[in-house]
C-alpha cells in the first residue's frame, strides 16, 4: 500500500514539475527571441532529471537561461533568418518549378534545421565552451543528429505530426491550446531527453559536461 502512495505521489510530483516547466518556458517565450534560451532551459532541466539530478525547477531553469542567452540567442537569430530565406526561395520557386519536388526539398531542409538545432540546443546545455568556441556545438550537433538518424527522425516526425495536427484540427483547437499551454512543451522535450540521452551515451559525449 505505502509502494503504490509513492508511486502515485513521484508521478504527481512529476506532473507538477512538467507544469511548472512548461508555464515558465511559455512565459519566458513570448518575446519570440527569446525561444531558443527557453528552450535551452528547458532541457536543461530535464536533462538533470533523466540523468539523475533533480535540483527543482524554477532556479535551475533561470540559471542556465541566463548562462546560455546570447549563443541560444544568436542560434536563433541565425535560424530564423536562415529558415525566412529557405521560404522565400521556396514561394519563388514553386511557380516555376515541380511543386511537390520544391515542397519536398522545403521540407528535407526543414528537418535538418530541426535535428541540428535540437542538438544544438543540447550540446549548449551539457557542455561548458567559450562563445568563441562555438562552433563545437554545431560540429556535436552535426555528430549526434546524423549519428542517430533513426531517433532524430522520430522526434522530427512526432513534432511536426503534433504541430500540424494542432494547426488543422479545428474541433480540438481549444484543447490542443490547454494542452500545449500547461504540459504539452515540457512533456515533449522529456520525450526528447530519451533520444538525447541515448545518443550521448552512444557517442560517449556524457564523459564531461555540465548536467
Amino acid at each position: 500500500m505505502l509502494g503504490e502512495e509513492n508511486i502515485v505521489s513521484k508521478v504527481l510530483s512529476f506532473i507538477g514539475d512538467l507544469v511548472i516547466l512548461n508555464i515558465l518556458f511559455t512565459l519566458t517565450c513570448i518575446p519570440i527571441i527569446t525561444f531558443g534560451a527557453s528552450f535551452s532551459s528547458m532541457l536543461y532541466v530535464l536533462l538533470r532529471k533523466r540523468n539523475g539530478r533533480d535540483e527543482g525547477i524554477i532556479k535551475p531553469y533561470f540559471r542556465s537561461f541566463s548562462a546560455n542567452f546570447i549563443l541560444a540567442t544568436l542560434y536563433q537569430m541565425a535560424i530564423m533568418f536562415l529558415s525566412i530565406i529557405i521560404l522565400l526561395a521556396r514561394n519563388a520557386l514553386i511557380t516555376k518549378y515541380n511543386y511537390t519536388l520544391v515542397n519536398a526539398i522545403a521540407i528535407f531542409l526543414a528537418l535538418l534545421i530541426f535535428i541540428i538545432s535540437l542538438y544544438f540546443f543540447a550540446s549548449l546545455v551539457s557542455f561548458d565552451l567559450e562563445i568563441k568556441q562555438a562552433h563545437l556545438h554545431l560540429t556535436n550537433a552535426i555528430k549526434l543528429g546524423f549519428g542517430n538518424i533513426l531517433s532524430s527522425l522520430i522526434m522530427a516526425i512526432l513534432t511536426f505530426m503534433l504541430i500540424y495536427f494542432s494547426i488543422v484540427d479545428r474541433q480540438l483547437l481549444m484543447l490542443y491550446f490547454f494542452l500545449w499551454s500547461f504540459i504539452g512543451f515540457s512533456l515533449l522535450a522529456y520525450f526528447y531527453t530519451y533520444f538525447i540521452m541515448k545518443s550521448f551515451n552512444k557517442l560517449g559525449f556524457f564523459k564531461e559536461n555540465k548536467t
